[in-house]
């Protein structure tokens, strides 16, 4: 049982040595490394709780006085509106879901080839980098699950190739991404720097970014049968256009009257080598391969791919 005392004796033994892991805590203070997820989510929430009871007690002194004249967010606030990537960029290819292994070759050459056509030198990751299957959150049947040297190696090649391709790439991390970082307990940057030493990668904290002033590029936590749904959701609270992976399929969303667009792109990876245990991710649509392409700062073109050709699915005016 992770007790009040052991997670004090947590923090004391991580503020003496940053560079000691939670799995070598869990080890020393509950005697085995695997309770190091409960031992941090432990941490986190009695952090967050802290943290609440700070906002709390500073939105009762703030809001009834002073909030007509407040200029800028307390510090407090601060924390819950991290400031994203930027990128602004006359023109973008946009894709993600690689699940790597499982990438699709063939697109990948149908992205560079498209770069070339177009002189777009901007190339946007949106998150599933790899596929994590080894870190057993699916239980998948192991014919389906890659050994984790397997998995790295493909990512590492690909990123490798792709940041030697373009002159700039941004790398989101998505939530298969965010499964081999807790199970190796470092955080994203540093996985991608310790297997690429040596990048000009623009590597997220955070599974979003904005481009320009009328986009923002994520991965989504969340499911829905209809593309871009979700996508437009999140449209609505950044107040600007939506472009996000996660869902596997593609296509667009809005509604009269609503000057943004949500946008599903599709996926970057092979169908066939996808397999979910729980039948709920099964059920939805089949997987639906694509990229987009920002022609200019406001026109976007949703391409599918059927694993030969690619073709035009939308285009997409986004205004001002």
């Amino acid at each position: 049982m992770i007790t009040e005392e052991i997670i004090q004796e947590a923090l004391r033994l991580r503020a003496e040595n940053p560079r000691m892991t939670f799995r070598q805590i869990a080890e020393q203070l509950l005697g085995d490394g695997d309770f190091a997820t409960a031992l941090r989510k432990h941490i986190a929430d009695q952090q967050r709780d802290s943290e609440n009871s700070v906002l709390k007690n500073e939105r009762r002194r703030v809001i009834p006085q002073e909030l007509p004249q407040i200029t800028d967010l307390p510090e407090q606030y601060k924390m819950y509106l991290p400031k994203p990537l930027q990128a602004n960029v006359s023109n973008a290819i946009i894709f993600g879901d690689l699940h790597c292994p499982h990438i699709d070759r063939g697109l990948v050459q149908q992205v560079l080839l498209e770069s070339t056509q177009h002189n777009i030198d901007t190339l946007i990751l949106a998150g599933d980098i790899i596929d994590g299957q080894f870190t057993g959150r699916h239980k998948n049947p192991p014919e389906y699950v890659a050994p984790a040297t397997h998995e790295l190696e493909y990512m590492q090649h690909y990123l490798d190739y792709l940041d030697r391709e373009f002159a700039e790439v941004y790398v989101l991390p998505g939530n298969h991404d965010g499964w081999v970082t807790d199970y190796f307990d470092m955080d994203f940057t540093t996985l991608i720097n310790t297997m690429l030493p040596e990048n000009n990668l623009r590597i997220s904290k955070y599974g979003y970014m904005f481009i320009n002033e009328n986009i923002v590029v994520g991965h989504l936590e969340e499911w829905n049968e209809t593309p871009g749904y979700l996508a437009w959701k999140i449209a609505q609270q950044f107040q600007r256009h939506a472009l996000v992976n996660h869902d596997h399929i593609r296509g667009v969303y809005s509604e009269r009257g609503n000057k943004f667009y949500g946008v599903s792109i599709g996926a970057a990876l092979v169908p066939q080598n996808i397999y979910y245990k729980n039948a709920a991710f099964n059920s939805y649509p089949a997987i639906e391969r694509g990229y987009a392409v920002l022609q200019d700062k406001h026109t976007l073109r949703l391409m599918a791919w059927d694993g030969e050709t690619a073709s035009v699915d939308k285009i997409i005016h986004l205004g001002d």
